[in-house]
């Protein structure tokens, strides 16, 4: 239904799918997501209040990232690229844009289960990776002290993608 070739059935309908795809979060069977995350995408693009509809949507964008589906996982790290993208075209500059948008990012280390930081991390190391080119020496430097906390819990998850995400660091 988003990804018809007609885009005036999204233009015309755009108020009622975004209502639509926010209140059925919580209903989402896994099967799914990955068009999940295609819609909310082609939404996304479209949508007026960006930073608000991109505050509600990122929590579930992020667990995405640790879905078994590797087609879903794909789909929501492209989504959350894509709405950096989103997020940095709707004005400002670049650099401050992209720092909101990793302050945005970042409240998901408030989380309190270790599937959610892990899924945060994950989302971090990938967000690092696509905008290494943008990125203030300062902020790269605030994620790594971040970091550095998660590298002594006692989930294996979390330690697991802190390493991942320190390795993505080191590499960019």
């Amino acid at each position: 239904m988003c990804s018809r070739e007609d885009k005036g059935f999204l233009d015309s309908h755009l108020v009622a799918l975004k209502d639509i795809l926010l209140n059925s979060a919580g209903a989402t069977l896994a099967a799914s997501k990955k068009s999940r995350m295609k819609c909310l995408s082609q939404i996304a693009s479209k949508v007026t209040e960006k930073e608000e509809f991109l505050t509600t949507i990122l929590p579930e964008v992020i667990l995405c990232t640790k879905e078994i589906n590797e087609e879903t996982r794909a789909s929501a790290y492209q989504l959350l690229v894509d709405l950096a993208d989103t997020f940095v075209s709707s004005g400002g500059s670049k650099e401050n844009s992209i720092a909101e948008y990793f302050a945005l990012v970042l409240a998901g280390l408030a989380g309190g289960s270790p599937h959610m930081l892990s899924a945060t991390i994950l989302a971090l190391g990938r967000l690092v990776y696509e905008f290494e080119s943008v990125l203030s020496h300062d902020l790269i430097e605030k994620l790594l002290e971040s970091m550095t906390v998660f590298l002594t819990s006692k989930s294996r998850e979390v330690v697991k993608s802190t390493l991942g995400f320190l390795k993505v660091t080191v590499h960019v």
